[in-house]
């Protein structure tokens, strides 16, 4: 989803805005400091992992939503350093947590197929909505399917989060039912 914004920075840029196009290499570059911290932080912060990928996920979903309306270059560029943050931290606590719960000596063929069918998933919802074999969707409706699919994905880890949460306080009598 990343290589889109670009596309949609230049639809806003031509549709007139508030800077310049050129300025990408400068909001990549306080994207990857933000994102840097932010994934250092997760290592000191004890969130549960699952909340904090079904929270983040769900801030992704909310963030392209709002992308998708945008007509301020500034504002995309934010949209664009919040969202990247949010991958970064989520995918480290998604990686982390996956590694925590198989062997150390399964964690190339985990890793490898899961990198794989993200890859997978990636391309053929890349010729559904982007190629002449499918929608041929504009950026603005890419990235509300986009937001859409965020916003599902991210009310599932955080209803697996809220039942798991559950199950351990029920486990440990915290709850009386």
């Amino acid at each position: 989803c990343m290589v889109y914004f670009q596309s949609l920075w230049q639809e806003i840029y031509q549709n007139g805005t508030d800077l310049q196009v050129t300025d990408n290499g400068i909001v990549e570059a306080i994207y990857t400091i933000i994102s840097t911290l932010g994934v250092y932080l997760v290592g000191i912060i004890t969130i549960p992992s699952w909340w904090l990928v079904g929270i983040l996920t769900f801030g992704q979903g909310l963030v392209l939503l709002i992308m998708a309306q945008e007509k301020l270059l500034s504002h995309a560029y934010v949209g664009y350093i919040m969202f990247g943050t949010f991958y970064h931290i989520m995918a480290t606590a998604a990686h982390c947590e996956v590694a925590k719960n198989i062997p150390a000596d399964s964690y190339a063929l985990v890793f490898g197929v899961n990198t794989f069918m993200s890859r997978l998933l990636q391309t053929c919802l890349t010729i559904v909505v982007n190629s002449s074999v499918g929608f041929m969707l504009d950026i603005r409706t890419q990235f509300y399917v986009y937001s859409g699919g965020c916003l599902i994905v991210g009310t599932l880890f955080t209803v697996r989060a809220l039942c798991s949460t559950y199950n351990t306080m029920r486990k440990h009598k915290l709850i009386y039912f």
